[in-house]
């Protein structure tokens, strides 16, 4: 027994040990990214809580440099959580075309309504009731807390994933969040996470330029499907011609003659998410 006591308590104190030296090392690797590394982008200079929730469900699966004039569009266009619950879908749509992921679009509209109606117009600063808005999941809710609210949230994304993964598991593959997590309670600064955090994305982000880490090494990796020719490429493509005016199915099938045959199952699908409606023969954009 007290062989095995010495052993454990041999092995906690090596763990304890390297892991100490990591947080240092990781420390360091940090620094510039606070200063002369720093990126700039424009939803970084505020802490509107709204322009946070609207820049976070941007960036979902979207590069940073793709989003910048998306959002400023956006935010000039729609500069509250009133102004985008009142407006049309059809609108808000439209600004969103090219960036993808249109449905993002209506989550964001759709939580504008409920920040309103169940939380007096002021966004949640809780994981609990950030995750009860459409579109945000844990990691979305763990952002707008640290970015807007300066709370030590966990989150993960890509260029957090391979900043710590580039210190912590260099010689492991298959790693999964829960171990990244694990870690990241070691090492935020829970004092100013916010400002932890965006070197941590920075430093990630010139991992991936430098393609150090592969994203192939982390358990949730899942390579990125083909846009062009794909089922939601059609849906987009389909969105913007009714965004244009109201359409007939037979208008719809002649302009995408080529992939007549899923035009009904696209259709159907983007009435069941809210997108579109039929009225009479025409189909339009939902308002």
């Amino acid at each position: 027994m007290g062989l095995m006591q010495g052993c454990c308590r041999f092995l906690c104190n090596n763990y304890a040990v390297i892991l100490s030296r990591k947080k240092k090392e990781f420390a360091a690797a940090l620094r510039p990214y606070f200063t002369k590394r720093y990126r700039d982008f424009p939803w970084r200079r505020t802490r509107n809580p709204y322009h946070i929730l609207v820049s976070e469900i941007m960036l979902q699966q979207t590069q940073a440099t793709r989003v910048v004039g998306y959002y400023q569009k956006f935010i000039q266009e729609f500069p509250d959580f009133f102004s985008l619950a009142k407006a049309s879908p059809v609108k808000v749509l439209s600004l969103w075309q090219g960036l993808g992921y249109n449905r993002r679009a209506l989550y964001l509209q759709r939580c504008a309504k409920m920040v309103i109606h169940e939380f007096g117009g002021k966004l949640p600063s809780t994981i609990e009731e950030l995750v009860k808005l459409p579109g945000v999941g844990e990691n979305t809710a763990g952002a707008i807390a640290a970015y807007a609210f300066n709370l030590p949230a966990l989150f993960i994304e890509t260029n957090i994933r391979k900043a710590v993964m580039r210190h912590f598991f260099l010689s492991q593959d298959k790693v999964s969040d829960k171990h990244i997590r694990d870690v990241m309670r070691e090492i935020i600064d829970y004092k100013n996470p916010r400002r932890w955090y965006l070197a941590v994305v920075d430093y990630g982000a010139q991992l991936s330029r430098l393609r150090t880490i592969p994203n192939s090494r982390s358990s949730h990796h899942r390579p990125p499907s083909r846009f062009k020719g794909s089922f939601r490429q059609m849906r987009g493509s389909i969105l913007r011609f009714l965004l244009e005016r109201p359409r007939t199915e037979e208008e719809i099938t002649a302009a995408f003659l080529s992939r007549q045959n899923e035009i009904p199952i696209v259709l159907e699908q983007l009435r069941k998410e809210g997108f579109v409606l039929k009225s009479k023969q025409f189909w339009c954009v939902a308002t």
